[in-house]
């Protein structure tokens, strides 16, 4: 099993692995100097999260897009609890696994550019305002997002139908849901036309 990016030491100090660039390195260890709320991991290769850069309480913006994640392993995600923003476009993940319920504190969720076939039922965000789900491979919305919902982008997939359901969602602003592959459109598209985007 690949061992961890990053870990800690007895003292609870941040130790920082070889498996990790120079890059990747510089911007962890300016995050947890500065004490930033923002961890910007974007283009450094990383194969997978580092399952202990959940120990970094500060970060609620963490952009992990444009790596080579292909799983989203169960004991990094459960470290994320305090993520508001989790940026996770243009990586290589199939599937959104169910550990994923434990991001309680999420309010943003980026996944564009995936090879994600679903997105699941069972995931309940209480939170969530924005979830950019586009240029994946769904075929069809889930029933259910999150009541605060207000920005919700499924542009890009494999869409044929979108469900009556979008339509209760009160606080939802923008719904943008242009390159698709749309046959029916919803009976009430025309008296919630401002939120949307063909």
């Amino acid at each position: 099993m690949m061992r961890d990016l990053v870990h800690v030491n007895e003292k609870g100090s941040l130790k920082l692995g070889s498996d990790l660039t120079s890059m990747s390195r510089a911007r962890i260890e300016s995050c947890k100097r500065e004490e930033s709320k923002e961890l910007n991991l974007k283009e450094v290769e990383m194969p997978r999260i580092p399952s202990r850069i959940g120990k970094l309480k500060h970060v609620t913006d963490l952009n992990l897009e444009r790596n080579r994640i292909k799983v989203l392993e169960d004991k990094p995600i459960s470290q994320l609890g305090h993520i508001q923003v989790l940026n996770l476009g243009y990586n290589e993940i199939r599937v959104l696994p169910d550990i994923m319920n434990t991001l309680g504190a999420l309010v943003t969720l980026n996944v564009p550019g995936n090879l994600l076939e679903v997105f699941p039922a069972n995931l309940k965000f209480p939170n969530l305002r924005a979830l950019d789900i586009s240029r994946n491979r769904i075929k069809e919305i889930p029933g259910s997002f999150s009541e605060s919902l207000t920005d919700l982008n499924f542009a890009g997939s494999e869409l044929t139908t979108i469900p009556q359901g979008v339509f209760l969602y009160r606080k939802l602003r923008t719904f943008d849901f242009s390159m698709n592959k749309l046959s029916v459109l919803p009976v009430d598209l025309a008296r919630n036309w401002s939120i949307w985007k063909i």
